[in-house]
């Protein structure tokens, strides 16, 4: 094993070693916009002789898969028995992970990395690979991708209401609102906790650079930009005959397009009781929903004969459905990034977003008057959705600068390994590794009443 002195001294001239942990399975068509992002940055790394990159994810099966002599990914085989239960009652988030099982595989493997690179705060992986920095005195990098609070605030109620629905619990708890309420508080709190025991932090908006800041000296924020493949999303691939073929769409019927999960965090709902009012007004639509979710069926039967559901899609076929379609609306208010965003944008569709959450970072500087909705309504979104599908010279021309800006302002994954996340793994390497205060313990931080909100 490398000795603290090494890894100072940069090793001797070799590689710096980088462990990622990510606690999602990384299924080909179901990837999440944060498993994408690292592995498109793995793709990244075959270039750069000076970096041992190895992501580490949950799997049924134990496998490694070889990219490069120097990029691999590890999936580790893990058994999470209480991810079943949960998803036979509508929690099919990320909090399934909850539970965290210790995976000696994956402790025995960040035992030899310069630096821990970890992409959640509280699930499995991401509390191994604080056990291992703080056991091998090893920086601890972590990466702001998901509003987990509220993800898990949602997640909590559901559970909550069946267990009420059951009888369970009713003498101990309050009701599933006020229990979610508590669940998100103690979730925030240890959010802030974990953030001080890292060396650096990736954020994702410019808000939580603020939010890092509050969790003490330990930790420094880094803007982590996402690249953007300008040629895979291109307005060249609209095909509308293809489109009428596999989806039965009409080549002249105006296309809205959400891309993401069908559940409660991504406001799905919200989007489906606005287009049913535009349906109530004779506005001519037909809705693609590429995802899925616990909320599919509400939202087909907000809108008979109005929506398609193609699923998860590969990057092949997404990016024709992008740029085959009209508008992208997106109501997401949990949103850190909003990956789909860019994409549209890049695709040169309009992207609607929600005033509130990450996604509206991306059109500040495009049109915010035209693009981002404040009201989180129905009404709101259907005048918004509504005005834009009757004014199509207005619709392509705010598409063109979205096409634009993403050409003018957004990195190439390349560039954004380059100049962003190698630099900053080199700095939290050259950092002092051994603290000479042992960080407090977790139950003294979930104690404590100051919560690092909006993270």
């Amino acid at each position: 094993m490398n000795t603290i002195k090494e890894r100072k001294e940069g090793g001797g001239g070799r590689p710096l070693r980088i462990h990622v942990c990510i606690d999602q399975e990384l299924g080909v068509a179901k990837t999440s916009g944060l498993v994408r992002t690292w592995l498109r940055l793995l793709r990244e790394a075959p270039r750069h002789e000076d970096l041992d990159l190895t992501l580490h994810a949950p799997a049924t099966v134990s496998r490694v898969q070889t990219v490069a002599s120097n990029a691999r990914v590890c999936e580790h085989a893990v058994r999470y028995r209480v991810r079943p239960w949960l998803e036979r009652h509508g929690v099919a988030s990320p909090t399934s992970w909850l539970v965290n099982p210790f995976i000696p595989s994956l402790d025995r493997e960040l035992a030899g990395a310069d630096v821990i690179q970890t992409t959640s705060t509280h699930l499995a992986f991401s509390m191994a690979g604080l056990i291992a920095a703080r056991r091998h005195s090893i920086p601890l990098v972590n990466a702001l991708q998901t509003d987990m609070a509220s993800y898990v605030e949602f997640d909590a109620r559901v559970a909550a209401r069946h267990a009420f629905r059951r009888g369970l619990l009713r003498r101990l708890a309050p009701r599933p609102d006020e229990f979610a309420r508590r669940v998100r508080g103690a979730l925030e709190r240890q959010i802030e906790w974990y953030l001080r025991q890292c060396a650096l932090v990736f954020v994702s908006t410019p808000e939580q650079t603020r939010h890092v800041s509050l969790t003490g000296p330990a930790a420094h924020a880094a803007y982590l930009p996402r690249g953007i493949d300008t040629k895979q999303f291109a307005p060249i691939h609209r095909d509308r005959r293809w489109l009428a073929h596999r989806y039965g769409i009409a080549r002249d019927e105006p296309v809205v397009l959400f891309a993401g999960r069908i559940g409660a965090e991504k406001n799905p709902l919200l989007l489906a009781h606005a287009l049913r009012r535009l349906a109530a007004r004779d506005q001519r639509f037909t809705l693609i929903v590429c995802g899925n979710g616990p909320e599919r069926a509400e939202v087909a039967d907000l809108l008979p004969g109005r929506v398609v559901f193609a699923g998860f899609q590969p990057h092949e076929t997404l990016r024709r459905i992008y740029a085959s379609s009209d508008l992208f609306a997106f109501p997401s208010d949990t949103e850190c990034f909003a990956n789909v965003v860019v994409e549209a944008m890049s695709s040169g569709l309009p992207p609607l977003v929600s005033a509130r959450g990450g996604a509206c970072q991306h059109v500040t500087e495009l049109d915010p008057a035209s693009l981002m909705v404040s009201g989180n309504t129905p009404e709101a979104w259907a005048n918004a959705i509504g005005g834009l599908l009757r004014d199509e010279p207005r619709r392509l021309q705010l598409g063109q600068r979205a096409r634009n800006r993403i050409l003018e302002r957004y990195p190439t994954w390349e560039t954004v390994m380059t100049d962003t996340v190698k630099p900053s793994w080199r700095s939290a390497a050259a950092m002092a590794i051994r603290v000479k205060e042992r960080p407090q313990s977790l139950p003294r931080a979930l104690g404590q009443r100051r919560a690092l909100s909006g993270v």
